[in-house]
């Protein structure tokens, strides 16, 4: 049971702050390893936690903002965890080159610590190999919480940028969705272009093992040129923005016209990149 004391300073911060955080059962960590527990001491960004003793973990499977909303959810997660004994699951107990533990938290009082910071709106999914056990729970997440207007993601919006205006933002991880104008093979990697010009409009680069892995799944993003859809992972610059596809989860579509809530641009087939 928490104590009342505590219970009323955490739900002061919450109201204090205006966040959001839905009841959410902890029966999707709770499948995983269990790691360990321990006492939460501070939250350092969006998705980082202290606890008593000097362990360190990163939260799997989501990633907060690093500019805009940074210092807002790294309050509601302060707000969450602070003073709170976690649960820990994950997919492997070893650290990272940071010394830090990769895993899911659950809170004393059975919250699920991602999935309440993703439907809040205040953390984005994060895709990829040996960390995506969660992923398809926390992308349902995610899509309601955009479609609800929450948090980070401005009502009636994808809240990510469409492809054109990629060569304005700095590089890092991003959620973008557009429509694949070509899709091509060159050499061991394959290319879905989101403009005319490749070299200079937004690109996704895949390798063949990763279209090998899609096609299992009975999804050919060979096939899909004209179709919207959304991809997530870290932007770099190859000849214009670039992203390398990090998990077959991480590309979502062809998505239906009533999912693709992106911007008017985004949607306008003659709008440059589309």
């Amino acid at each position: 049971m928490i104590p009342l004391r505590r219970f009323c300073r955490g739900l002061a911060l919450l109201m204090g702050f205006g966040f959001f955080f839905p009841a959410l059962a902890a029966s999707g960590p709770e499948d995983l390893p269990l790691l360990g527990t321990g006492e939460c001491l501070e939250a350092r960004g969006g998705e980082t936690v202290v606890l008593r003793g000097g362990q360190v973990v990163r939260l799997a499977e989501i990633i907060g903002p690093e500019t805009q909303g940074a210092a807002r959810t790294q309050a509601a997660l302060g707000a969450l965890v602070v003073g709170q004994t976690l649960r820990l699951y994950g997919e492997s107990p070893r650290a990272d080159r940071y010394g830090r533990l990769h895993a899911h938290g659950v809170t004393a009082d059975g919250r699920w610590v991602q999935g309440a910071l993703v439907e809040a709106g205040l953390a984005r999914v994060v895709v990829r190999d040996g960390e995506s056990a969660l992923s398809g729970a926390l992308l349902a997440l995610e899509e309601r919480a955009r479609r609800a207007g929450r948090g980070l993601w401005p009502p009636a919006s994808a809240a990510s940028p469409p492809p054109g205006a990629l060569a304005a933002t700095e590089d890092g991880f991003q959620v973008v969705e557009g429509r694949i104008v070509s899709a091509a093979r060159a050499g061991r990697r394959i290319y879905l272009n989101f403009g005319a010009d490749w070299r200079s409009d937004f690109t996704v680069s895949l390798s063949e093992a990763m279209l090998g892995r899609l096609l299992a799944m009975g999804r050919d993003p060979l096939a899909w040129a004209g179709r919207p859809v959304r991809v997530r992972g870290w932007v770099t610059r190859r000849n214009g923005p670039l992203l390398d596809l990090p998990h077959p989860m991480a590309l979502e579509g062809p998505l239906d016209e009533g999912r693709f809530l992106s911007s008017k641009e985004n949607l306008d087939p003659e709008y440059p990149g589309n």
